[in-house]
């Protein structure tokens, strides 16, 4: 049996300068020290341009397009480090980076106790009420998009593609950002995302666990 696969990445949407972006000037500003810089240099993964630049640690993946910029880590015990990074990154070093949003993500690929999860996605679809009910062999993947105090989540529930047979889970938290002041265009990220991450984190895994949950139950 496969192994399952979490991932979670944090999200910066805005005007970005890809080529700021190498690792030698993470060094250079302390957002990441010499280990992790030489290891970044050596990956196959690195780039550094005008359209993108990316590069991997031992622990993380940091990708910049010109309108986005991602972390990402495979790591639970990395992500305290990956939302430290992030609020000094954007908020320290890159305080006038005109950021747009900001966004939590958990993804996994998580084994539901059956390889025949399109037909237990599908038997939940709800095609009476949607007038198909001739549809037969239905599979089916759900968007469900929910809203709590100053965050908007959105859920994704299908087949995984990339290990056949499990279930795919993916839970988004779009943060409201505050600007520093009345007269500020800027935004600080920082203390939306150290005071929630860990909040949503329980929350996704309580998610997940009933969903995968009711998936097995639906099998049986």
């Amino acid at each position: 049996m496969a192994d399952e696969i979490y991932t979670y990445s944090i999200i910066v949407r805005g005007s970005m300068n890809p080529p700021i972006h190498h690792p030698t000037w993470y060094l250079h500003v302390g957002l990441l020290n010499e280990d992790a810089v030489a290891v970044a240099l050596q990956s196959n993964q690195f780039l550094c341009g005008t359209p993108i630049s990316q590069f991997s640690t031992a622990t993380m993946t940091i990708q910049c397009f010109p309108d986005n910029w991602t972390l990402q880590t495979t790591r639970r015990d990395s992500i305290g480090d990956a939302v430290s990074l992030t609020a000094e990154l954007f908020d320290g070093k890159l305080p006038h980076t005109p950021v747009q949003a900001v966004g939590f993500n958990v993804a996994a690929h998580v084994n539901a106790g059956s390889g025949h999860i399109e037909a237990l996605l599908g038997s939940l679809a709800p095609t009476n009420e949607l007038g198909i009910d001739w549809f037969q062999n239905v599979g089916a993947g759900y968007t469900i998009v929910s809203e709590i105090p100053d965050c908007r989540i959105r859920i994704q529930i299908e087949p995984s593609l990339q290990v056949k047979g499990f279930l795919f889970l993916s839970l988004n938290f779009h943060y409201s950002l505050k600007k520093r002041d009345a007269s500020s265009i800027f935004v600080d990220i920082g203390p939306v995302l150290k005071g929630r991450y860990l909040e949503n984190l329980d929350f996704s895994d309580r998610v997940m666990s009933s969903i995968v949950k009711a998936i097995i139950e639906r099998g049986q």
